[in-house]
């Protein structure tokens, strides 16, 4: 569309007749402005139609010629896998057949027996083949404990075998699973090092591999050639169909438009699941969220009634839910899907969804349709009630649990941290913690403890904080860094109880340790001292054992002598006449003394027995006038 002139030059011309040249010169210099702005605009749109039209055919043609590409890539590779496949089989069965001949007929008549006449014979015919293609190769190996070993020379080495290859080397695969009696095709590496398209097959009879191969590049060397010439005749071809494209801007643009409305939001939305209904309610989209979501195929769906598509039911009650399409059809407005929510899918499985409905409009403005867009949120319910459960018992907790951020600024406490300190959450939250700073702690303490955090690491220890009320307590506690799922350090985490009660239990406890531990050295002095007070009547008893038993053995031998003196006072007095009163008086001398030694001979004898002392009754009056005459007799008498 070109345009002349515009309506700002008929009002400078009019105002040039009657305002005058220099006027008319201002007036046009702002009418060529605004006509070049004009212009200017027309024309980017227009170029923009224009680059838009190029890049839409053009990368229709381009996907159109990569997908023929492809298809007629993935056959040319099918074919050429199973014309390897041939010719891998064909050689390993005709191997298989000399082998099986020359171990009839060439037993004994060849050197090294029929395996050496089989390979030799493979080895003459090796030479004289030189493959197909130009890469193309037939290559036969054998294993060695962890080496594979290749037999004959190849058409892409210097004429010599190539070098062993480690068994678990990442080259050589095709061969690998040659050699592990496996058959079949592949693209990977061979023995180079070289991406080929391989087939194997084993020889069983001779323990062998056969691979036929051929190099990737070279098969895939005629479709890039035919990919570079149909991107040249597309270019071609979409630069000279641009022109006539222009012709029908105008239809085309309004179509576009159109369609735009209907597919923005279904555009929007798809990373989530989407279904597209018309005015009717029948389904005519569905993304491949919505397919594995409802169980339904979009091409089992299509012209449906989305209630038969999209059944939703009331997750608490279990009775059908209202579908919000229906309302976005008849209002035009969009709707939220109510609170718990499940979809039953076509299967009878249930998911809880959420999200919304929203209605397409024409470019007039007209409603023409809806889209339906949900999410599968049953995870995140399950995720949600499991924090809530987790809060409940964080909020239930004993022990005092706090979060800050890095700098140590509260952002959440639990009831167990309000009835500790004395501060309520709205006091606490946005406070630093130092406000229960106690000032028991030097600052190496504070140190050594955010040292430690900030690296990563886990503190436990003791504090001494302050209540609001300004009495100290004591509490144990644990302080743990909180990483976002790039591991970096976001949060830290207290969990913290008091120990005030423990601890003074803990000091009545030792108090009552050590008065236990007093009475006890008490007791053990007085054990101490009655064992020595023991020890002592031991001794003297011993000793006194000793004396009985030295006094029984005196005792012993002087109750043979007093025998004797007894008798012999008894048998003078027989002799001594009756009117001799001094001899009377002697023998009852001897006869008094005879019987205090015998007193003194059997208390000595008591002495040595061992039983226990016992208290009698006796006569003082005996003891003194014994103790008396004992002392009379043992002074010298001086009577004649």
């Amino acid at each position: 569309m070109r345009m002349s002139s515009s309506p700002f030059c008929g009002v400078a011309r009019d105002a040039a007749m009657w305002g005058g040249g220099l006027r008319c010169r201002k007036q046009r210099s702002v009418c060529a402005a605004d006509s070049s702005h004009i212009s200017g605009a027309i024309m980017s749109n227009r170029t923009r139609i224009l680059v838009s039209t190029i890049l839409v055919m053009a990368s229709g043609m381009f996907c159109t010629a990569a997908v023929t590409m492809a298809i007629l890539y993935k056959l040319e590779l099918k074919e050429q896998r199973d014309h390897l496949m041939e010719i891998a089989r064909g050689q390993a069965h005709f191997m298989e057949a000399v082998a099986r001949f020359d171990a009839i007929r060439s037993q004994d008549d060849y050197p090294g027996g029929a395996r050496a006449a089989t390979l030799s014979q493979i080895a003459a015919a090796h030479e004289h083949y030189s493959g197909f293609g130009e890469t193309g190769e037939l290559v036969v190996a054998q294993r060695e404990g962890d080496r594979i070993v290749f037999l004959f020379p190849y058409r892409h080495g210097d004429g010599s075998d190539p070098d062993p290859i480690p068994w678990r080397s990442e080259l050589a695969e095709p061969m690998r699973r040659a050699l592990s009696g496996q058959e079949g095709t592949l693209v990977g590496l061979d023995y180079r090092g070289e991406r080929v398209v391989a087939a194997y097959h084993p020889v069983a009879v001779l323990n062998l591999g056969v691979v036929a191969k051929i190099d990737l590049a070279e098969l895939r060397a005629p479709f890039v050639m035919a990919a570079l010439t149909a991107g040249g005749v597309t270019v071609f071809l979409v630069l000279g169909g641009a022109g006539l494209t222009l012709r029908v801007t105008d239809p085309l643009v309004r179509r576009l438009q159109e369609s735009e409305a209907w597919l923005s939001t279904t555009l929007k939305s798809i990373g989530d699941a989407v279904i597209a209904t018309d005015m009717q309610g029948s389904v005519r989209f569905m993304n491949p969220v919505a397919e594995v979501l409802t169980g339904w195929k979009q091409d089992d769906a299509i012209g449906k009634p989305l209630t038969e598509v999209f059944v939703i039911i009331n997750e608490r009650t279990g009775q059908r839910a209202e579908n919000p399409i229906t309302r976005v059809l008849a209002e035009g407005v969009i709707v939220g899907l109510a609170n718990h929510t499940a979809l039953i899918s076509k299967d009878g499985t249930k998911r809880v969804i959420d999200d919304s409905g929203a209605p397409l409009k024409d470019v007039e403005g007209h409603v023409s349709g809806a889209v339906l867009t949900f999410r599968d949120v049953t995870e995140r319910r399950r995720a949600e009630e499991e924090r809530m459960r987790l809060a409940t018992a964080i909020n239930g907790a004993v022990e005092a649990v706090v979060i800050t951020d890095l700098e140590g600024t509260v952002q959440y406490v639990n009831p167990a941290f309000e009835r500790i300190t004395g501060y309520s959450r709205q006091e606490a939250v946005g406070q630093n913690m130092r406000l229960i700073k106690s000032g028991k702690h030097d600052q190496a303490f504070y140190q050594q403890l955010w040292g430690r955090i900030k690296r990563g690491q886990v503190w436990s220890g003791q504090f001494v904080n302050k209540r609001k009320d300004g009495t100290l307590y004591d509490e144990e506690g644990t302080i743990s860094p909180v990483r976002d799922e790039n591991g970096k350090i976001i949060n830290f985490v207290a969990v913290k109880y008091d120990v005030t009660d423990r601890r003074r239990a803990e000091e009545a406890v030792r108090a009552a340790q050590e008065r236990l531990l007093e009475q006890q050295r008490r007791e053990k002095e007085h054990v101490e001292t009655e064992l020595e007070k023991a020890r002592g009547h031991l001794v003297r008893h011993t000793r006194l054992a000793t004396i009985g038993q030295v006094s029984a053995s005196v005792a012993h031998e002087l109750r043979n002598p007093l025998g004797a003196v007894r008798n012999a006072a008894y048998l003078l007095r027989r002799h001594v006449p009756q009117n001799e009163e001094k001899w009377a008086q002697y023998l009852g001398i001897i006869d008094e003394e005879v019987n205090r030694a015998d007193r003194t001979i059997r208390n000595l004898m008591e002495m040595s027995r061992s039983k226990e002392p016992t208290m009698q009754q006796v006569d003082l009056g005996d003891i003194v006038r014994e103790s008396l005459a004992l002392a009379d007799s043992s002074t010298p008498s001086c009577r004649p």
